[in-house]
């Protein structure tokens, strides 16, 4: 395995690759993912309408938010690394994020 960066943010422990950007973990090859998907604002949106309604997202949201308050660069990576996962809908970001 390469070369991670981890980040914990609420319960979620995010390892994005430090040679691809891209989370380590995610089990999916490229040759799945569209060439377009979610944009980080779309996540972060999603997340924070999710967050009204269970527990999970809304400390997700909270430390998503502390992060970009505190440490903008780490929040950028993270960002960036949702991005290139291609989402394609909020369900299939939720599936990701709960597996």
């Amino acid at each position: 395995m390469s070369d991670a960066n981890v980040y914990m943010v609420g319960r979620t422990v995010f390892r994005i690759s430090t040679e691809t950007g891209r989370f380590t973990d995610s089990g999916v090859t490229d040759e799945k993912k569209k060439k377009t998907g979610m944009t980080g604002k779309q996540c972060m949106d999603a997340i924070g309408y999710l967050s009204n309604r269970q527990g999970f997202y809304s400390s997700l949201y909270s430390g998503l938010r502390e992060l970009e308050r505190d440490y903008p660069y780490d929040f950028d990576e993270i960002i960036h690394a949702l991005e290139a996962e291609h989402f394609t809908d909020v369900a299939d970001m939720i599936l990701y994020l709960e597996q």
